[in-house]
């Protein structure tokens, strides 16, 4: 069974194609669903960027300096998700599974970004000085949940083998 977005991780994922759009970039990564994440304003993972001091022009700003818009001729015919993004959505959607979630929200979009460990919108949260395993923890208070989960759920960036849940 193919499992659904809630409302506002539908309109952050419309946002991240805008902001793709406005950027003149042909494809929609991860980057750019950050930036929708954070202009969606209401979902959980909004909150707690917002909490954390992350701003959508502040992202926006790092993705102009430091990604060339769609001019790379492998890349024209692309259209949709990068497949680190396609990647994230998919975890997502396993994340809302495990936290017992009928629908995939901006928390899992946003737990799952962080979790999968080697993308760009992590990588421009890093060079903006966010410690992403706080906002992970901060998610997982957010959802009601322990936040010590994050020990498990990123003991894989340090090496080390996680439990088989």
């Amino acid at each position: 069974m193919q499992k659904e977005f809630t409302g506002k991780a539908k309109k952050a994922l419309t946002l991240a194609a805008k902001a793709a759009g406005k950027l003149h970039q042909n494809y929609i990564g991860t980057e750019h669903i950050l930036v929708g994440l954070i202009q969606e304003n209401t979902g959980v993972a909004a909150q707690v960027l917002q909490e954390n001091g992350v701003d959508a022009s502040d992202v926006i700003d790092i993705i102009k300096d430091l990604i060339a818009p769609g001019t790379n001729l492998l890349m024209k015919e692309k259209k949709g998700y990068s497949k680190r993004a396609e990647a994230v959505l998919e975890e997502s959607h396993r994340q809302s599974e495990r936290f017992h979630s009928e629908l995939t929200g901006t928390e899992h979009i946003l737990m799952a970004m962080i979790k999968e460990g080697e993308n760009v919108a992590l990588r421009l949260l890093n060079t903006l000085g966010f410690q992403t395993q706080k906002i992970y923890v901060d998610l997982l208070l957010a959802m009601g949940e322990d936040g010590n989960l994050y020990k498990e759920d990123l003991a894989r960036h340090s090496g080390t083998k996680r439990k088989k849940e």
